[in-house]
């Protein structure tokens, strides 16, 4: 039996050749058992969080990790052969080749997946939908660029001197197009790091309104007034701004005056009295900090109140000082304290001697 393994075939033994095949067996085994055990995991997965995370993703993973994977079990089981030279190099060649269009379709696909994942997992739009399919053909190319220049270099092509052209070539078209180039950067970083998205009600220095369109190189807010204002995305990047789409809730400042002649037993009972009636508002709920008598005007009484609006839309905000106004006004009538307005009081002084 042992001269039997012994026999030499193609300057490899027989037993040699059985430890390929028990390798290759195994190995092949293994994938199968792993892929299976991913595959129940991922289904499992996609089924319960209803993820972006779609059978055709399963698909193109499943065709590009599969046979990577395959292919590397039978290049590990076949190093237990001594192959022909030509053979040996004709086998490193066609798995570098196969290794490197496998690798590369596995990034392409992982990197849609994520791209799609961190954009679209809360909201799915036409616009952000336009942007993934607009830029994932240029990350494609940067991919297939850098699986090219790893398949020439492992073939002991230098590919040195190329990807220095390159980078002085980059350099000077970046300092072309240094303007467009910061843009562009400001709407990667806007993308990902999403400080606001389309339907988001912004401000920046003295521009307010909604946020209709985030572009490569601008981003288009409709104002309140109407127009619609073009910034570039660099200006949005390097400024203070305020999004009050996010706005759990609005705190609000109210302050109002009564007559000087009212009564001291009315203006104590009014800070009590616009405390019941933001109470009762039914708009929105309404949480009250404080309210209180806090100054002398030039022509009235001053009180001031703190409030908390528990909705952070604007417009829920006005209802409410809207409807405070109304009820505050009706109660004012009904117990005879006037609202104060600009008054200006002229005092005469009769000098002593003179006739009346």
């Amino acid at each position: 039996m042992e001269s039997l393994l012994e026999k030499t075939l193609w300057n490899n033994t027989l037993y040699d050749y059985g430890q390929f095949a028990i390798l290759l067996l195994l190995g092949c085994l293994l994938v199968r058992l792993v892929k299976q055990l991913v595959l129940i995991r991922l289904q499992a997965w996609r089924e319960k969080s209803h993820t972006l995370f779609d059978l055709a993703t399963q698909k193109r993973l499943e065709q590009s990790l599969g046979p990577l994977l395959y292919f590397g079990i039978f290049d590990l089981s076949i190093r237990k052969l001594e192959l022909h030279p030509f053979l040996d190099r004709s086998l490193h060649f066609f798995g570098l080749a196969l290794a490197t269009v496998l690798g590369v379709r596995l990034l392409n696909t992982a990197m849609e997946f994520v791209i799609r994942y961190h954009w679209l997992q809360r909201t799915v739009d036409e616009s952000r939908e336009k942007t993934i399919r607009a830029i994932l053909p240029a990350l494609k190319v940067v991919i297939g660029g850098m699986g090219l220049a790893f398949f020439l270099d492992n073939l002991g092509v230098s590919v040195t001197a190329v990807i220095t052209g390159f980078g002085v070539t980059g350099v000077a078209v970046a300092l072309g197009a240094q303007a467009i180039l910061g843009d562009l950067f400001s709407y990667f970083a806007i993308i990902f790091d999403r400080p606001f998205e389309v339907g988001d009600n912004i401000a920046i220095d003295n521009i307010q309104g909604s946020v209709e369109r985030i572009g490569i190189k601008t981003t288009r807010i409709r104002s309140q007034t109407g127009e619609e204002i073009i910034l570039a995305n660099k200006d949005l990047t390097n400024s203070r701004l305020r999004n009050y789409r996010r706005m759990e809730r609005r705190n609000i400042q109210y302050r109002f005056g009564v007559s000087y002649d009212t009564p001291r037993e009315q203006v104590a009972r009014i800070p009590s009295l616009v405390r019941e009636i933001l109470e009762a508002i039914a708009v929105a709920r309404v949480r009250v900090d404080r309210v209180h008598f806090v100054a002398y005007g030039d022509f009235s009484f001053i009180f001031e109140a703190f409030f908390q609006v528990e909705d952070g839309r604007n417009e829920v905000a006005l209802d409410v000082q809207q409807e405070l106004n109304l009820r505050l006004l009706q109660a004012f009538e009904e117990k005879g304290i006037r609202i104060a307005y600009p008054t200006q009081a002229v005092h005469l002084y009769r000098k002593s001697g003179e006739a009346g």
